[in-house]
């Protein structure tokens, strides 16, 4: 089945089941700002454990229920020290800001 249009492709069936579904995660850049959007419905907030690096997050929920563990690719450097994160209605929302590239080459005077 081909997608139409702008419709969002279905969430992933995960191994454990046609009843457990992959979390949608929604990865969105902005100006020196990165956020990342996970849907959870049904998790507690004590439950969600975020492990930040400077090019990968992991989140990771782990109850009697549930189990979700993902490794998120980021596009860019974030400084590690800058994330936040706030859940809310079964929405987990993680910011975090972009390491400034540094110029790696070097001015040249035209003689």
């Amino acid at each position: 089945m081909q997608e139409f249009g702008n419709a969002p492709a279905p969430p992933k069936i995960s191994d454990k089941g046609p009843d457990e579904r992959e979390p949608l995660i929604d990865l969105i850049e902005s100006g020196e700002m990165i956020k990342v959007i996970v849907e959870l419905p049904g998790v507690r907030k004590e439950d969600i454990e975020i492990d930040a690096h400077e090019r990968l997050l992991e989140i990771e929920v782990d109850n009697e229920s549930k189990q979700f563990h993902e490794q998120i690719d980021l596009p860019c450097d974030v400084l590690k020290n800058s994330v936040k994160a706030g859940y809310k209605n079964g929405v987990l929302e993680i910011s975090m800001k972009r390491i400034a590239r540094k110029k790696k080459g070097r001015t040249v005077q035209v003689e």
